[in-house]
């Protein structure tokens, strides 16, 4: 478990703008210009956001990944949902870009999937 406690921002508490390293496309579009590259908050409709903070080794995300990809369907056109990796590939390789890549495509998720390398 993580070491440090986790705060709630109230609802409604606008994103900051950031790019981050793109690992899965908007919708799955590996492969197609997007690997690689940044992702921007910019791309993000205005609409509401459910940001999650995710990764490829953690028991709990595994357990939960099956309902994300329900969550996604069932929720499509009437939030977005951005997933965020940040964990350090130095005590969790299999959290890198290639992993990553892998879970969201074992799960079919399509939503954006960037990952935070310097955990800023």
């Amino acid at each position: 478990m993580v070491l440090t406690a986790s705060t709630m921002l109230p609802l409604g508490t606008p994103l900051p703008s950031f790019e981050l390293e793109q690992v899965w496309g908007a919708q799955g579009a590996v492969g197609q210009g997007d690997r690689g590259e940044n992702w921007s908050s910019a791309a993000l409709e205005p609409a509401p956001v459910l940001v999650l903070f995710l990764c490829a080794h953690c028991p709990f995300v595994k357990h939960i990944e099956p309902e994300l990809s329900r969550l996604e369907r069932d929720t499509s056109g009437r939030i977005q949902i951005l997933a965020i990796a940040s964990n350090s590939t130095l005590t969790h390789p299999q959290d890198g870009p290639e992993g990553l890549r892998e879970q969201a495509k074992r799960n079919g998720w399509r939503f954006p999937y960037p990952f935070d390398a310097s955990q800023a």
